[in-house]
């Protein structure tokens, strides 16, 4: 038996799939722009957990370094970008893009930037930022929902329209 995870992914069978996993990359997905730092209460509260499971979870992703904690606050480490390194660096496209991004901003003076649809978001793989307009902090990782972009938009319109159904019928 098979389901269906929130990614709309088919995920595996239930004895395969590893909840604490799951639910420490929720952690880590918890720590945004608007939240660059979280107390033990805070993830709890946000993940809709206890708060003995959202302070072991922070204090396993401190020990290994992932988490900063000064205090009650935990906050992200840079070492949070290794994980996102080893998509990118898989992924030819984005190094053979970069130089006609640039290109693009150049002549345009605008931002211009690459993206792939990944599950129901839009997943920027290479960024060129405009040196006039305003700096949005768009970077390579950084995803929003697709139908809430211009890019997304696009590349939801050119999906095959089974595709495109699936998607409609989750937002």
């Amino acid at each position: 038996m098979t389901t269906k995870n929130n990614g709309g992914v088919e995920s595996l069978q239930q004895r395969d799939f590893i909840s604490s996993l799951a639910k420490g990359l929720d952690v880590l997905r918890a720590f945004s722009k608007d939240d660059p730092q979280l107390s033990t209460a805070d993830l709890a509260n946000k993940l809709q957990i206890s708060r003995a499971s959202a302070r072991r979870f922070l204090l396993t992703l401190a020990s290994l370094g992932y988490l900063h904690k000064q205090g009650q606050w935990f906050r992200p480490t840079s070492k949070v970008l290794s994980l996102s390194t080893v998509f990118l660096s898989s992924l030819p496209l984005a190094s053979i893009a970069q130089p006609f991004l640039e290109a693009g901003t150049r002549r345009t003076e605008e931002a211009v930037s690459l993206g792939i649809l990944e599950h129901n978001m839009l997943v920027f793989v290479a960024h060129s930022p405009s040196r006039w307009l305003l700096k949005l902090g768009i970077h390579a990782g950084w995803e929003i929902d697709a139908h809430v972009s211009a890019m997304g938009r696009v590349l939801l319109a050119a999906l095959p329209e089974p595709e495109l159904d699936r998607y409609l019928a989750t937002v």
